[in-house]
């Protein structure tokens, strides 16, 4: 059924999000050694960051479009899986805080 494919594609994806966001925030958290790691921590943070997080926003947004479509068709989901989708939403804005 299309709904149970959603579904799968759903959780493939938070799982994916979570990941991703997991990434940043290690690379961020990382404490810099040296001025060279120092150095490519700030070019990371001015540079790409940005960019990282508006590119998470938008795949976020897919994903919860996906979820509603599955409300829509009045799908009985696992509430962990809102839960993971919920959770990367407020991810990006926790990182650039």
């Amino acid at each position: 059924m299309i709904s149970d494919v959603l579904m799968e594609k759903i959780q493939y994806d938070s799982e994916r999000l979570k990941r991703n966001i997991d990434e940043i925030m290690n690379k961020l958290r990382e404490s810099p050694n040296d001025i060279e790691e120092m150095d490519q921590l700030q070019f990371f943070i001015k540079n790409s960051l940005e960019e990282q997080i508006y590119n998470l926003k938008i795949k976020i947004k897919n994903t919860m479009y996906k979820l509603y479509l599955l409300e829509e068709m009045q799908y009985k989901y696992d509430f962990g899986v809102f839960s993971k989708v919920w959770d990367c939403y407020g991810e990006p804005k926790q990182i650039m805080e």
